[in-house]
């Protein structure tokens, strides 16, 4: 069962515009990061609008992903960093 609570440890991965890939890609891309993607972490993606989320996470043998569309007067709250911002 997905769950999504204070318990669980989020890493926001910025700057990531393919919202087109599924689990597999997505979990390519935290392994290019230096990232493990099977931990138990929460890695978030959104799109450059942020109408789309897209939230992966590896837990008791099961790979999940969550998947959240917007409409047009809607959007994922907006992250702002000063300077370089790393995987949170």
């Amino acid at each position: 069962m997905f769950s999504l609570n204070g318990a669980v440890k989020y890493k926001y991965i910025p700057n990531y515009q393919d919202m087109r890939g599924g689990y597999d890609k997505l979990c390519g891309v935290v392994r290019s990061l230096g990232e493990d993607p099977d931990d138990g972490t929460a890695y978030v993606f959104t799109s450059k609008n942020q109408k789309i989320v897209k939230i992966i996470r590896h837990e008791h043998n099961e790979c999940q992903m969550y998947f959240q569309k917007f409409d047009k007067n809607m959007s994922f709250v907006r992250l702002e960093f000063e300077g370089i911002a790393p995987i949170l």
